[in-house]
């Protein structure tokens, strides 16, 4: 399920309290001077629209597959899976744009006289790209709603290969393609429910795409043989897809303070791909039996077996002045080892 926390956040009376505001700096005592936002959980959102409740989110799912014997000990399997995310929430700032189109047909109308459009050159592409800057301060007017058209698709094809355990080895081999696609992104942090894509329209530039978790190829083996001295040899090897990644601009370099500080996408998600993942993980295992009811066993696991240094996250702004676009910020975790043992009785 989504990460609908920010529900409780909003609605609850138990919460944060917090006040924002500007204070007079020939002031020593340092007290506001102008209140600018102040929340009291439970009193600063309202739930649902009129003639519109708001709804718990929907998801269906439709699976179908055949699977055919192929020898004794081996079949084969096909499988399409297709899901439906729909009737997903968000929160919505009436200040910023129609609501009253919103909610009839999903139509953004952002109001013109407090979004400013300022249009600067990307010095990636050369391409015009355009911020919006805040012209006009308003009080934000939060909605908790079901947004019409909001919604997250998914297609998957499987293909399994499998082999029962026999003649002292067995494997599960499978392979998925699929595709999936949306507004909202499929993340923790970006699944609460409160992300500004109908509270700026900055937020809103190129979001529809691939969903960042999104790994169109993914091919998995699980595999077990009985070794020599009765040592059990397995293994998890999978390659992944890398993740759907995006470039963005950020706007002050381009725009100075006009355009505020807002961060765009200069391209949809799944426009370019984090490297592709290889991991091999391994596992030696010996079992000493005492009885029918006692065993005890002893193991080693190896995982990331190669030792691969694969880009698991980069840098996705374009523009910045010292760290380049697609800039290495993180990698898989070295190879490891672990030794236990188990007793069971």
């Amino acid at each position: 399920m989504d990460n609908y926390t920010a529900t409780t956040w909003y609605v609850t009376p138990v919460g944060w309290i917090w006040v924002e505001g500007y204070t007079n700096p020939d002031n020593p005592t340092g007290d506001v001077s102008e209140v600018t936002y102040a929340s009291v959980p439970g009193s600063n959102v309202t739930i649902g629209y009129p003639g519109k409740k708001l709804v718990a989110p929907r998801t269906y799912e439709a699976s179908f597959g055949v699977e055919q014997q192929l020898f004794e000990d081996m079949s084969l399997g096909l499988r399409y899976i297709r899901r439906w995310e729909r009737k997903l929430i968000e929160d919505v700032d009436a200040s910023a744009l129609d609501m009253d189109a919103l909610m009839k047909n999903g139509e953004l109308i952002w109001d013109e006289t407090r979004w400013v459009p300022i249009e600067v050159t990307d010095p990636y592409d050369g391409k015009t790209i355009t911020f919006y800057g805040d012209g006009e301060y308003r009080a934000a007017d939060i909605y908790m709603v079901n947004v019409p058209g909001l919604k997250r698709d998914y297609n998957g094809f499987e293909v399994t290969l499998r082999k029962r355990f026999s003649l002292g080895w067995s494997f599960d081999l499978s392979y998925v393609y699929s595709k999936a696609t949306g507004l909202v992104q499929n993340t923790y942090w970006e699944s609460e429910l409160d992300e500004p894509l109908y509270n700026n329209p900055n937020a809103h530039t190129n979001a529809y795409g691939r969903m960042s978790l999104d790994r169109p190829h993914q091919l998995k083996l699980s595999a077990v043989v009985n070794g020599p001295w009765g040592i059990n040899i397995s293994t998890y090897t999978r390659f992944f897809s890398g993740y759907a990644s995006r470039r963005q601009v950020d706007s002050y370099p381009l725009a100075g303070y006009d355009a505020g500080n807002w961060v765009v996408n200069a391209e949809p998600y799944g426009s370019y791909r984090l490297p592709s993942l290889f991991l091999i993980d391994l596992r030696l295992e010996k079992q000493f039996k005492f009885s029918n009811s006692m065993s005890f066993r002893v193991f080693g696991d190896v995982f990331n077996l190669t030792n691969a240094n694969t880009t698991t996250s980069w840098r996705t702004t374009s523009n910045h002045p010292s760290i380049p676009f697609q800039y290495t910020q993180g990698i898989l975790d070295a190879r490891s080892f672990r030794i236990g043992a188990k007793f069971s009785f």
